[in-house]
């Protein structure tokens, strides 16, 4: 991956992070921006085969648990273990100790 690449994907999924707060307050809300991160991914990462990974499938894999999420570090979780999927070492959500993803 070069580095321009790696980096306007990482801008991407900060932005998503920063419209969070106070976005997901509720399980639909979560399933979402769930929705929104697959997404995103799937449209900007930088190899079209995903580096041999069935994104698709992922999606459809991890489906069921996001639609149940109920607070911010069930989200969290779901999201680092889903994008892990990925073996890419630039790939990944930190989210700051003591943020939250929604105003809840």
């Amino acid at each position: 991956m070069n580095r321009f690449a790696r980096c306007g994907l990482v801008l991407v999924l900060c932005a998503i992070l920063a419209i969070a707060p106070g976005y997901a307050e509720t399980a639909a809300s979560y399933s979402q921006l769930y929705e929104s991160l697959w997404s995103t991914v799937n449209e900007h990462f930088y190899d079209p085969h995903f580096q041999g990974v069935d994104w698709k499938g992922v999606k459809e894999r991890f489906r069921e648990r996001a639609e149940a999420i109920e607070d911010d570090a069930q989200f969290a979780s779901l999201a680092s273990e889903m994008l892990a999927e990925i073996p890419s070492s630039h790939l990944h959500i930190v989210v700051p100790e003591g943020e939250r993803l929604s105003s809840k």
